[in-house]
């Protein structure tokens, strides 16, 4: 299994979002689809707070509502509520329960640690990009 650990604000939901649904933008999601029409094994990780606001659920529904298959999502990352603890230390700890074949990172911040060559960082103003994700299609 290949995976994309999915954080969702600066990646498709561009404006700031206090966790709202109704802010994901249809052309990153139309990005993320792109890669995900390209490899249909891939699924998805979500490692955005996100996952702490709302129910796995309801979140599958927003998923669905902007074109994304929800059942393209797999779990989501543990909450790691140490201080020092950083995003790419959830990943981490996601990865040493679920064994994968690959995978990537999607975010707009950098906290990856040992991780970080794996990262396609986007930016919070532009999300997910056509370049970007090319990137990422020609990873896989």
């Amino acid at each position: 299994m290949r995976v994309i650990f999915l954080d969702l604000d600066g990646v498709i939901c561009l404006l700031p979002t206090s966790g709202s649904p109704d802010a994901f933008d249809y052309g990153c999601v139309g990005q993320l689809n792109r890669i995900l029409n390209e490899y249909p094994d891939v699924k998805l990780v979500i490692s955005s707070a996100w996952r702490l606001l709302w129910p796995p659920l309801r979140l599958r529904d927003h998923f669905e509502q902007y074109g994304i298959d929800p059942l393209r999502i797999v779990g989501h990352t543990p909450h790691i509520p140490d201080i020092d603890s950083v995003r790419g230390d959830e990943i981490a700890k996601w990865l040493a329960e679920h064994p994968v074949d690959d995978f990537v990172i999607l975010d707009d911040d950098g906290d990856m640690g040992p991780l970080l060559p794996k990262l396609f960082r986007t930016k919070f103003r532009t999300g997910l990009t056509a370049q970007i994700a090319d990137d990422i299609i020609g990873y896989f």
